[in-house]
């Protein structure tokens, strides 16, 4: 399979994470756990939507998904979101909101960042010290994987090779900033990086206040990762960590 482009993989493979409101753990049961496994796997194949990996913890979920276009992917989680919610609240007998917000997103601009975020989603029951392996823990994707549980066309988009691709989702971690259930602008609800990022295509990211302004900006509207600003910026990792900790210590 001939390698992807930056614009290929950016346009298609999304990381998306939904929470508890307040940090509820609302998927605490096994049985809440099944259900929004269940839920969706309906909703992924309802809006044609590949799953490429997932993990339900028990007041959050991760999902690595390939979609065809924004559209496909806001669809499947207002369905996921809205019918989760009814049964939370039928089965706790309660009323209000169920999620923090309605979900966050980031495009995966990488096959390295891709591999790496499927890593990072299948080991965090061992980072959270549910298991002492991702293998043992029954609600992800890892066991997929291990078994010849994934579907072949969804190996070869992917990985570009059937026989091998369990060799490039084990080993060590490169250095992504994938999004976490927690941030420091509390609870809101994010605004989309691609509708927002287009408010700033027109800055000067040669200039420190342009970097240091704007990066500010897309955390506390879009929730937005380091990593992704720094592929929008199209800048270096260390240079926009170095602009970012000198603009820091300025007086405005």
């Amino acid at each position: 399979m001939p390698r992807m482009s930056r614009k290929a993989i950016e346009g298609t493979y999304f990381h998306v994470m939904i929470q508890g409101h307040n940090r509820r753990y609302i998927f605490k049961d096994e049985s809440m756990k099944r259900k929004v496994r269940e839920t969706i796997f309906q909703k992924a194949q309802k809006n044609n939507v590949k799953l490429i990996a997932y993990c339900i913890m028990d007041n959050h979920v991760h999902v690595l998904m390939k979609i065809n276009s924004a559209k496909d992917l806001s669809r499947m989680m207002a369905g996921v979101n809205t019918s989760y919610a009814k049964y939370y609240n039928f089965v706790k007998q309660r009323v209000g909101y169920v999620f923090r917000d309605r979900y966050r997103a980031e495009a995966i601009y990488s096959m390295n960042q891709l591999i790496n975020c499927i890593k990072y989603i299948h080991e965090n029951p061992v980072k959270a010290h549910m298991v002492s392996s991702a293998k043992q823990y029954e609600f992800s994707s890892v066991n997929d994987y291990y078994e010849n549980r994934i579907e072949e066309d969804v190996i070869l988009e992917t990985f570009g090779d059937e026989v091998e691709y369990l060799d490039k989702i084990t080993g060590i971690y490169d250095d992504y900033n994938f999004i976490e259930i927690d941030n420091e602008y509390g609870e809101k609800e994010f605004e989309s990086f691609e509708v927002v990022s287009t408010e700033f295509k027109d800055y000067d990211f040669h200039k420190e206040k342009d970097v240091y302004f704007v990066a500010e900006q897309l955390k506390k509207r879009c929730g937005a990762t380091n990593e992704a600003i720094i592929k929008f910026m199209n800048l270096k990792r260390a240079t926009y960590y170095n602009i970012m900790k000198r603009m820091k210590n300025l007086d405005f």
